[in-house]
Order: structure tokens, then sequence, then C-alpha cells
């Protein structure tokens, strides 16, 4: 249960202004991988492209293409 919740704060970090080159993202997943099941490997992923989604449509209002994937 730990290793969903420190991805989700990860996921929520990319929300907020922090500094350059610092995001718990590496880590989390990290730990993710260590601690949970490999069928549950999809999950940080689908949080992980949500954010992105969400970040570029709603918060930096550029148009999504193909190429953004």
């Amino acid at each position: 249960m730990l290793a969903y919740l420190f991805v989700l704060i990860a996921v929520a970090y990319r929300f907020i202004p922090h500094p350059w080159g610092f995001t718990p993202i590496p880590a989390s997943l990290l730990f993710f991988g260590a601690k949970t099941q490999r069928r549950m490997f999809w999950l940080p992923l689908v949080f992980m492209m949500a954010g992105d989604i969400v970040l570029t449509k709603f918060v930096y209002k550029l148009p999504m293409s193909w190429t953004s994937w």
C-alpha cells in the first residue's frame, strides 16, 4: 500500500513548483517495482501518462499530438 502512495505523491509533486532536476519519480518507481507484483507495473505508467496529459492540456495549454506520446 505504501508503494501506491509513493507513486501518487510523485505524480502530485509534478504539479507543484519544484527545483530543476529534483523529482521523486525515479525513486518512487524503483520502490514500487521492488514492493509490488510484476503484473502491477502498468499502474505507474498509467498515472504518469494521465499526469502528462493534464499538464500538457490544462496547465501548459499546449495541443496534444501524436509526437507528444
